[in-house]
């Protein structure tokens, strides 16, 4: 089961990116870096290739959760920001109380 976290689908701007954010946010919880591969993140979510790609890329652009590829053969690696998520995080709960 993953969590969803509301307030994650408002900074990615998505439902689809949301998903993403909450279940990297709950990977990354207890660890400081993980290899995680589309295909284990598209059987856990039931997002598809294309949502997937699409909210990996938002993800490069926010900056909260750093997607990087290492090794021969090359394979995602995520690590979380943890300031930059909380930081972006307030800013987006204190935007949508002042609307």
């Amino acid at each position: 089961m993953i969590p969803y976290y509301a307030i994650n689908s408002k900074i990615m701007g998505n439902v689809t990116g949301g998903l993403l954010l909450s279940y990297l946010v709950d990977r990354l919880e207890s660890v400081e870096e993980a290899q995680i591969t589309d295909s284990e993140i598209k059987q856990d979510t039931g997002l598809t290739e294309w949502e997937l790609r699409n909210a990996k890329r938002t993800l490069k652009s926010i900056g909260a959760i750093l997607v990087e590829r290492k090794g021969l053969p090359a394979k995602t690696h995520y690590r979380i920001d943890r300031d930059k998520y909380e930081k972006i995080a307030r800013e987006t709960i204190k935007g949508a109380t002042s609307q």
